[in-house]
């Protein structure tokens, strides 16, 4: 007898927001943005994490790109 299985793993739910993800970016990358806009995204995005640490480290990053800085290294 197979054991009946309600809801969804923790893999399959993981998957799945990782799908919807890249379905966001297609979204986006179909609407047509330029290489500025991408680093804006990213940013703004950025600022929307809840973990304050993460939020600062790709806020700093797309800032960085934005202004071009040469050598942009996380630690």
């Amino acid at each position: 007898m197979e054991a009946q299985k309600y809801g969804q793993t923790i893999d399959e739910s993981v998957a799945e927001e990782m799908l919807q993800a890249r379905q966001i970016v297609q979204t986006v990358l179909d609407f047509g943005v330029s290489q500025k806009q991408i680093v804006q995204i990213v940013k703004l995005l950025g600022l929307e994490l809840e973990n304050h640490i993460d939020s600062r480290a790709i806020v700093a990053v797309a800032k960085s790109v934005q202004e071009n800085k040469a050598s942009t290294i996380l630690t």
